[in-house]
């Protein structure tokens, strides 16, 4: 085969090593690359190199010619002293004068950027910045997930925390004395604790997919009453309504309807919570004394005495 020779002018070899370092026999630095210079703005020529540079791999204490030949023909890594760079490569041989070809070993695109280096001051065969680039996608991923993982964790401690704040709830209404029902924003009844279930005497069964005013609504409950609850229910607020309840065998008896709406973040409504008490006691109890009232009145007024009434302080 025949021999093949290789002659470039410096600019030829800048596009192909951009940071080679030139070394004569006395290691004086007698040419560097364009990108190099750029890189290394303190760096002169005739400086010393053992000054200028420390041969961290393999490690060299001493930098003298002859050792340095010593490890032509494999990988090593070069530290410049006054800046902290590292450049990989190798040392070759060229006119009796040692050739340093390689580029820095840059762990992260921030150090490329910091040196201001653009693509166009490697050589196009440097697989450099496309390692970078992966390195960067490999860290913004990464850092995803970090961020992803953390955000799984505070909602699982905010899931465990609604979870036992449920439970307490939960067990809250199960006790509850009064009647405890949750509905769909269409009203269906989806859950309903037992004390519901003896108010009204009908089962789970019967009670899971209808609404409230489907099992409660009478013959004497009035429009007016219905509209007090349904309206706010529409419109997603708060209400509280005194009125007849159905009972599964057909009696009547009174009951004081709290509702209030569970919200999700939006405002919108999710489902809705309300509590029916028996309050017929109560409401007897003021019938009782609204009657006893009219007869005294209807007394007074037909009585042929004249009498007079006197507050606390007296007076007429």
């Amino acid at each position: 085969m025949e021999k093949v020779e290789f002659n470039f002018d410096e600019d030829s070899f800048n596009k192909l090593f951009p940071f080679y370092i030139l070394i004569s026999s006395d290691l004086k630095i007698k040419g560097f690359g364009k990108s190099l210079a750029k890189t290394l703005p303190l760096i002169r020529l005739n400086d010393d190199f053992a000054t200028s540079f420390r041969v961290k791999r393999p490690q060299i204490d001493t930098p003298t010619f002859e050792n340095l030949v010593a490890i032509f023909n494999q990988l090593v890594v070069i530290e410049a002293t006054a800046e902290s760079i590292d450049l990989r490569g190798q040392f070759q041989e060229h006119n009796g004068a040692i050739l340093f070809v390689g580029s820095p070993w840059f762990v992260s695109m921030n150090q490329v950027r910091e040196r201001k280096l653009t693509l166009h001051d490697f050589a196009f065969h440097d697989p450099l910045l496309d390692l970078l680039h992966v390195l960067k996608t490999q860290e913004i991923t990464t850092q995803e997930l970090k961020e992803l993982l953390i955000k799984i964790n505070n909602q699982k401690k905010a899931l465990k925390s609604d979870q036992e704040e449920l439970n307490r709830l939960s067990l809250v209404a199960s006790a509850n004395e009064n009647g405890v029902v949750f509905t769909k924003p269409n009203g269906e009844i989806f859950w309903c604790n037992e004390s519901y279930l003896k108010l009204t005497g009908y089962s789970r069964v019967e009670v899971i997919g209808k609404t409230p005013i489907q099992l409660g609504k009478c013959d004497e409950t009035s429009e007016e009453e219905l509209l007090k609850m349904v309206v706010p229910f529409i419109n997603g607020d708060l209400f509280n309504v005194e009125h007849l309840h159905l009972r599964k065998n057909g009696d009547n008896f009174w009951v004081k309807t709290k509702g209030q709406p569970i919200l999700d973040s939006d405002g919108k409504v999710l489902e809705y919570f309300a509590m029916i008490e028996d309050i017929t006691e109560k409401k007897n109890a003021d019938f009782k004394l609204i009657e006893s009232e009219d007869r005294l009145s209807f007394l007074i007024r037909n009585l042929q005495t004249g009498i007079i009434l006197e507050d606390e302080n007296k007076k007429l």
